[in-house]
């Protein structure tokens, strides 16, 4: 584009505007392909990320259940609890700064 712009009065010159339209405008759709495929990826992992306390909660109310022990409102209020809790870490957990992270 850089030098699309700078050669626009030899372009224009040699009346070559349709010939560079037609090369930007084929740039341009792989780009925007390219940024499509990458948003609908963010989009997905923004949604797993979101839905991940309440699978966690699922999965362990069904391991609890499938191990055996009877499954009360005091053991799910307190696990419900506990989970909470883990929310906010497991949130800030990916945006921790490089250098937090002794050894890696």
């Amino acid at each position: 584009m850089t030098e699309v712009l700078f050669g626009i009065r030899v372009i224009k010159f040699y009346n070559w505007e349709p010939h560079f339209t037609q090369k930007i405008n084929t740039c341009r759709k792989e780009a925007l392909s390219h940024l499509k495929a990458l948003k609908y990826l963010d989009a997905m992992c923004v949604y797993t990320w979101a839905a991940l306390p309440v699978v966690i909660s699922i999965l362990t109310f069904l391991s609890y259940t499938l191990l055996g022990p009877q499954l009360t409102a005091a053991k799910v209020f307190t696990t419900l609890a506990l989970e909470g809790m883990l929310i906010l870490p497991l949130n800030a957990f990916p945006w921790r700064p490089r250098s937090l992270w002794r050894g890696c």
